[in-house]
């Protein structure tokens, strides 16, 4: 998959501050020489517009990007609180970044937000600095990432949506790609070729693929037998699973469980 650009050089934060239950931002309206990220962290949502665009609305859990040198006119619509982080980043392009951002990882941002806020409260050095950039970055990056697979996924038509649920939901069942296309209605030929155009995989690596992900969720997260975890993946032998499991991670399924075990 390919993944939208993000810029050469990271954003170098200079301010991070929080503030709680506040009734109101003090200024209605602001210009920065740098660029600002405006998070609602918690309470009321707020109203904002940069520049000339009309108002918006930013709820718990979204964040606004304001690139330098335009007004950011912002109104609380009760007791809320939120985020101030101001950051230099010259080689971004202030027509994709500008505006209201969410992650559907919510965790995620809470937790980026959690070690911002830890940073605030102590003497922002250089040591400091470093990291709000990073985290700040992650955050960015996150976005770019989920918007590049909502695209990718809401491109994909319906049929293929649901031969890859066939493919993917029951591991234990072995639909062949000639079962799939025969529910779908299609030859099996035109299937693999529609499938791999909307994922990029054929049906049996997505299939293969899914397993794999399911078996090293077993290995860390359970105590089963090698052949349990077969079986729960769709392998009749626990030997032929050793075999796909390692030709698919450089591992053995015994030395995968054995080094991640906690």
């Amino acid at each position: 998959m390919r993944m939208p650009a993000f810029p050469s050089r990271p954003p170098e934060v200079r301010v991070v501050s929080f503030f709680n239950d506040r009734a109101g931002f003090t200024y209605p309206v602001e210009t920065y020489d740098d660029w600002v990220l405006l998070g609602c962290t918690n309470g009321a949502a707020f109203d904002f517009a940069i520049g000339t665009s009309p108002a918006q609305l930013c709820e718990p859990g979204q964040f606004v990007i304001c690139p330098p040198a335009r007004p950011l006119a912002r109104k609380a619509r009760g007791v809320l609180g939120f985020c101030l982080i101001r950051f230099r980043w010259p080689h971004a392009n202030p027509r994709r970044w500008a505006g209201r951002h969410e992650l559907r990882d919510a965790r995620r941002m809470r937790s980026t937000f959690d070690h911002l806020k830890q940073l605030s409260q102590h003497a922002f050095d250089a040591d400091a600095a470093v990291w709000a950039s990073h985290l700040v970055a992650d955050l960015l990056h996150q976005g770019v990432y989920e918007r590049s697979t909502a695209a990718k996924t809401s491109s994909v038509d319906g049929e293929m949506l649901r031969a890859a649920d066939m493919l993917g939901t029951d591991l234990k069942q072995n639909n062949s790609i000639d079962q799939v296309a025969a529910a779908l209605g299609m030859e099996p030929w035109h299937l693999s070729r529609r499938f791999k155009q909307a994922f990029g995989a054929s049906p049996v690596a997505y299939r293969t693929a899914a397993r794999m992900q399911e078996a090293k969720r077993l290995l860390i997260d359970t105590t089963l037998t090698l052949q349990s975890v077969a079986e729960a993946c769709g392998y009749e032998s626990a030997f032929y699973f050793s075999r796909v499991f390692t030709r698919a991670t450089g591992q053995s399924p015994g030395r995968y469980r054995t080094a991640r075990r906690v």
